[in-house]
C-alpha cells in the first residue's frame, strides 16, 4: 500500500511574502437555476485553473466570488472555449482561473514556498531545483508575474515559479465509504456531506502514479504527496510547509470536483 501525506502551509516563525492573486480573468461562479435540470445551488470552485493566456478582450472580467445565472454561465463557457481553442466537451468549472499567476510582494520572503491558492503553490528556485533533481511528478510549472511595491524595486529578489498540481488520485478509499452522488446535468456539481472520514487511503487502480496529486470531489481542495516526495523534499531542509499523516479528515461542502 502506498503511504500518502497531506502537505500544508506552515510559517514556523519565518516571514512570508505579502502575496495575493491578482488575476481577474476566468469563469464566474454559477447560480444553477432557470434551466431544466438545474440543481438550484450557487457555487464556485477556485481549485481549477488553465495557464493559457487568452487573447485580449476574449474573456470577461469578474469580481472575486461573482456568480451569474446558469444561462449566462453556459454562454460565457462557450465563448471561452472558442477563445482558448478548447474542445467542445472541455469542462469549464465555475470559478475557473485563466492565465498566469500574478503576485504582489512588499517585502522579501524567507520561505521557499508560498501558498496562494488551492490548486497549487509558489516555490523559490532552490526548492524547484530539488523537485526536478529527484524527478518528482504530478505538476506543471509556470512563470509567476511579480509586482513589486516601490520600496522593493531596487532590492534583490528571488525567482518564483508556480507549481500547479495536476496529479490525480481518483476517488479516495474511506471509512465509511464515500457516497458518490450523480452530477448535476447543467453545472456538474456533485453533492457531498460534512462528516469525518477515517482511514483515508489511495486506490492505486485509480491513481495516475504522480508524486503530488489531489483526490476527486470530497477531498479535492487538499494536496497530497507520496513517501517518495517526502523523502526527497524533507521539512528539515526547506521552510514554508509541513507534512501531515493522513488520518481523520473532514469532508467539505465547498469543493465540487468531478
Amino acid at each position: 500500500m502506498t503511504t500518502i501525506y497531506r502537505i500544508t502551509w506552515a510559517f514556523r516563525g519565518k516571514m512570508p511574502a505579502s502575496t495575493y492573486i491578482d488575476s481577474d480573468l476566468g469563469m464566474p461562479g454559477i447560480k444553477c437555476e432557470g434551466l431544466p435540470g438545474c440543481c438550484g445551488v450557487t457555487w464556485s470552485d477556485a481549485t481549477a485553473r488553465i495557464m493559457t493566456v487568452p487573447p485580449p478582450g476574449t474573456c470577461n472580467k469578474y469580481e472575486f466570488g461573482a456568480c451569474v445565472p446558469a444561462e449566462v454561465f453556459l454562454k460565457q463557457a462557450e465563448k471561452t472555449r472558442r477563445a482558448l481553442n478548447l474542445p467542445g466537451d472541455y469542462e469549464l468549472l465555475p470559478g475557473l482561473n485563466i492565465g498566469r499567476l500574478h503576485i504582489k510582494c512588499s517585502k522579501v520572503t524567507t520561505l521557499v514556498m508560498e501558498w496562494p491558492a488551492l490548486y497549487g503553490f509558489i516555490v523559490r528556485e532552490d526548492l524547484l531545483n530539488a523537485i526536478e533533481k529527484h524527478g518528482l511528478t504530478g505538476f506543471e510549472k509556470s512563470e509567476v508575474v511579480v509586482k513589486r511595491t516601490a520600496s522593493m524595486l531596487l532590492k534583490p529578489f528571488p525567482k518564483f515559479t508556480e507549481i500547479l498540481v495536476t496529479g490525480k488520485g481518483g476517488w479516495a478509499r474511506t471509512d465509511p465509504p464515500l457516497v458518490i452522488e450523480p452530477a448535476c446535468p447543467v453545472c456538474g456539481r456533485r453533492p457531498t456531506d460534512n462528516k469525518d472520514y477515517q482511514n483515508i487511503e489511495l486506490d492505486e487502480s485509480q491513481w495516475d502514479g504522480s508524486d503530488i496529486f489531489r483526490f476527486e470531489h470530497t477531498f479535492g481542495g487538499y494536496i497530497f504527496v507520496t513517501q517518495r516526495w517526502v523523502d526527497s523534499i524533507p521539512e528539515s531542509k526547506f521552510d514554508g510547509f509541513e507534512y501531515e499523516s493522513v488520518g481523520t479528515m473532514l469532508a467539505t461542502r465547498r469543493k465540487f470536483l468531478r
